[in-house]
């Protein structure tokens, strides 16, 4: 998380949203970066949809 935020990666807002969406801490990380890296982040099964508060797929 520290190497994330000096990157400048809003953790906060991801550790929120990953919350707030009830997705593991792990599947909030991949989503925000695999969408900064312009791949598909991998989705484990019974997930949909995004991650509230951040624009990256769950």
């Amino acid at each position: 998380m520290r190497l994330l935020n000096t990157i400048g990666v809003d953790v906060v807002r991801i550790l929120t949203g990953a919350h707030h969406a009830g997705v593991g801490v792990d599947q909030a990380v991949a989503a925000v970066t695999a969408a900064a890296a312009g791949t598909p982040a991998p989705t484990p099964a019974g997930t949909r949809g995004r991650v509230k508060g951040t624009s990256a797929p769950a």
